[in-house]
């Protein structure tokens, strides 16, 4: 375990959290409204997050065991499983988002605590153009990529406001 993964280990953990909490909070007949920046259901972008937070976590622990094992995604093929999900699974319940967030976000916070400054550093493969390490994919695929769909989650909440607003004045 390394200082590094530590700190990753606790901005993850804050990440994760916060997703929850915002995901937890909208309210059911909210949870098909499409979110600003992917044009996704709020379910489907907290899925996508749930999922993520699974592959990244399995591929982590995959690449320990065997640091040959390298895979990779172009964004063209990101981009068809992202599709994919959105219009297979336009259905998810807002139980079934925040049992997944709920059992995959842990799971991943703490293999990312476990690993070392030489894990972090393993070759990962090459994920939308890009060779990546680890350690770039924990900074990239996982905390500032949920940043950005936590945002897109949070602006459909403050969308919301006006809606709630006159639903109290009535």
């Amino acid at each position: 375990m390394s200082q590094q993964a530590k700190d990753y280990a606790v901005q993850l953990e804050a990440i994760c959290n916060d997703v929850l909490s915002a995901v937890d909070a909208v309210p059911q007949e909210s949870w098909t409204i499409l979110t600003s920046g992917e044009q996704w259901t709020v379910g489907v972008a907290a899925l996508h997050i749930a999922e993520v937070q699974g592959f990244f976590d399995h591929l982590f622990k995959g690449l320990v065991a065997d640091p040959t094992n390298v895979s990779g995604f172009t964004q063209e093929q990101v981009d068809a499983m992202n599709h994919h999900r959105a219009v297979t699974r336009a259905d998810v319940t807002k139980d079934e988002g925040l049992e997944l967030l709920r059992t995959n976000g842990p799971e991943v916070i703490k293999t990312v605590a476990s690993l070392t400054d030489e894990q972090l550093a393993l070759n990962a493969g090459n994920f939308c153009g890009n060779d990546t390490s680890i350690g770039i994919l924990v900074q990239f695929g996982l905390i500032a990529h949920f940043q950005e769909h936590l945002a897109s989650i949070r602006i459909n909440d403050w969308q919301l406001i006006p809606d709630r607003i006159a639903e109290r004045i009535s």
